[in-house]
């Protein structure tokens, strides 16, 4: 599937007000207030043995969902939003 060149700056237009700034995220990424969300319940979930001592990467994704399970941005939302 080929995307139309506009088509990211399109939908970004139209869900600005859906995303954050997300002070986890390398880069100061934009990630969306559903991602956030996600994010956060994932880092509470106690689930250590998801990722062998031998994964990298799952090392870093544990690491980086630590830091938003106290995250007060995403704190905000959880009483209020559910996800679908």
């Amino acid at each position: 599937m080929i995307l139309h060149p506009r088509l990211p700056e399109e939908w970004l237009a139209q869900n600005k007000r859906g995303m954050i700034l997300c002070p986890h995220q390398p880069g100061k990424l934009f990630i969306s207030q559903r991602a956030c969300l996600k994010r956060h319940l994932l880092g509470k979930e106690k689930k250590k043995g998801l990722f062998t001592n031998d994964d990298f990467f799952g090392y870093k994704f544990r690491k980086g969902l630590s830091l938003c399970r106290e995250c007060q941005i995403a704190k905000k939302w959880v009483g209020s939003a559910r996800m679908n």
